[in-house]
Formats: C-alpha cells, structure tokens, sequence
C-alpha cells in the first residue's frame, strides 16, 4: 500500500525505484521506513516528502489502516482513590482523617 501510494506521487522519481522496508516490530506498531528518490533542491524534497507522506496516509485511512495512538498506564494509588472520593490528601500523599472537609467543601465549592 505505502509503496503504491509513494509511486502515485509525481515527484517520486522512478529510477532507482521506491522501496519501503520493514524498520521495527513494535508493541502495536509495525514500522516502515520509505525510500524514495526526488530532485535535489531542499525545498522540492521537502514538498515531495510531505506529498509522500499524505499519500500514505491516505491509503491507509483508505483501506481502514489506524495510526496507534500512545498508551499511558496509570497506577491508582490508595491516595488517589480517596482524592476521586473527595477526601483530603497531603502533600504526601498521606490520607487525611476522614473528619476533615474536602478541599472543594473548605472552598464552598
């Protein structure tokens, strides 16, 4: 697909031809790199990337193909809980006495 799309790009030179190589296996990727030839002008290569660029992209939104966002674990401590909870937490981390008002309550919130 990337290989299609690169060769649809006008700029794309044709000799030698485009490659696209399997650079990396992730957790929920598989990454490609694309190779291409172009002219030599800086700013022609920047516009031939970036048309390059779009053109694969959109063949794979075409053919249903996600870009994976990142992931970000969290860890609920016993301290947070009690935050969601509106109970007061120190500096801490500590879980104040349960007598005491929550923040949002202190403020009239």
């Amino acid at each position: 697909m990337a290989l299609e799309a690169v060769r649809a790009v006008d700029e794309v030179g044709t000799e030698p031809p485009p490659e696209v190589l399997l650079v990396e296996l992730g957790e929920s990727t598989v990454d490609v790199e694309v190779l291409f030839w172009t002219d030599a002008r800086q700013i022609e290569m920047r516009r031939t990337m970036s048309h390059a660029i779009e053109a694969v992209k959109a063949a794979f939104d075409d053919h249903g193909i996600e870009m994976p966002c990142r992931l970000i674990a969290l860890q609920a401590t016993s301290s947070f809980e009690a935050s969601l909870r509106g109970r007061v937490v120190t500096p801490g981390d500590a879980v104040a006495n349960s007598s005491q008002p929550a923040a949002n309550e202190r403020n009239g919130a």
